[in-house]
């Protein structure tokens, strides 16, 4: 067969003669006519398309990204019934270097079943991969929600692995399929515990959905000391922790002091965005609802925070990002955040979809909790 890269089809009206399948496809060599072929091709009914297998795979093969992209759409439709092609799937999937499209492959290959757990097994287990190999193959068994158990199996040697990046990431996809994995938690406690260890804080990260989840409190605690001490100015990474102490709520009260601190040191001087300031002040309210300094911060969110206006006039890209998360987190706080209604009502006709999602959703939550108002 021709090499793709000098390989362009053109889909012509399939017929099925005697109960064979007729190719539908011929061949041109301008590059929109192939990304049609590519797109009727991902279209055929499934009945048709598994006859096309050698088709779809010259399309993984194809130096377009959308190509490319339209073959994992087939594959997915297919199903099992693409289990001839793995080992075109798993080729192209080794040498894509467009991270969208390296994502996509990782989301397809659990349409194909147990015979894709098992190619990442053999990967996962060879020790004679390449690292970086045998870590996409970890990461890739996350995405077995539908086959969770098999691939849980086929993880658990890897929390033995001598390569650290292997064993973390194994019990870390571990946890992603079953939270409540004893040596997979046991793997995240041990490394938590290891301030030496350059995995400690993504492993408190991990803990948070486990029962363990309050081991990492006082990770939370030294680190906004040391950030109060040393003076660090927020950042990116802020989101994340962010996240993680609204998830445990009030348990971790006892950052809540320091959170109102750190942020009322920065707020003003670092200029944190609008609705990033209303996503600080709620954390601070999610851990203890009683906190004064955080509600005085809620209200000054709440005067400031115009996310139904022009969002090129008042808003960055980041702030834009986060308006749907703090309208969210508004709703999060239930009762207390009534005094928002008047800000999120206006909302419901706001031109961006996500935001008028989040504020059906938060109201619904304050007019509830407060017995349907």
């Amino acid at each position: 067969m021709c090499c793709i890269g000098l390989i362009l089809y053109t889909l012509v009206p399939t017929t099925l003669c005697c109960g064979q399948f007729q190719s539908p496809m011929s061949f041109d060599e301008d590059e929109g006519k192939t990304h049609l072929a590519a797109q009727q091709l991902a279209d055929l009914p499934a009945t048709l398309l598994k006859h096309e297998l050698p088709r779809v795979a010259d399309a993984l093969k194809d130096n377009s990204f959308e190509v490319r992209s339209l073959a994992l759409r087939a594959i997915k439709r297919l199903g099992p019934d693409a289990e001839p092609i793995i080992e075109d799937i798993f080729t192209a999937f080794w040498k894509e270097k467009d991270t969208a499209t390296k994502s996509a492959f990782e989301e397809t290959l659990p349409y194909l079943g147990k015979a894709s757990i098992i190619r990442l097994s053999r990967i996962i287990s060879n020790t004679k991969e390449t690292a970086t190999r045998r870590l996409q193959a970890v990461m890739a068994m996350g995405r077995f929600h539908n086959l969770s158990q098999d691939a849980i199996n086929s993880l658990e040697p890897a929390l033995q692995d001598k390569d650290k990046d292997i064993a973390f990431y194994g019990a870390q996809q571990i946890l992603l399929l079953n939270k409540n994995h004893g040596p997979a938690v046991a793997l995240m406690v041990t490394i938590f515990e290891d301030p030496h260890n350059a995995f400690s804080g993504l492993a408190g990260d991990a803990l948070i959905p486990t029962k363990e989840k309050g081991r990492v409190v006082p990770l939370y605690v030294a680190l906004y000391r040391q950030k109060l001490a040393t003076g660090e100015k927020p950042t990116v990474y802020d989101t994340n922790t962010l996240y993680n102490l609204c998830q445990l709520g009030t348990e971790a009260k006892a950052v809540a002091p320091l959170l109102s601190e750190y942020l009322q040191k920065h707020v003003e001087r670092e200029g944190i965005g609008r609705n990033t300031h209303v996503y600080w002040a709620c954390t601070i309210l999610m851990m203890d609802s009683s906190s004064e300094q955080g509600r005085a911060f809620f209200r000054q969110s709440l005067e400031v925070l115009e996310i139904a206006k022009n969002r090129e006039k008042n808003g960055s890209r980041l702030d834009t990002l986060w308006q749907p998360i703090a309208i969210d987190v508004l709703g999060n706080l239930g009762p207390s955040a009534r005094e928002a209604l008047p800000i999120l009502e206006p909302l419901l006709e706001a031109p961006d979809s996500r935001i008028r999602h989040a504020a059906i959703e938060a109201i619904k939550k304050i007019r509830i909790s407060n017995g349907g108002e």
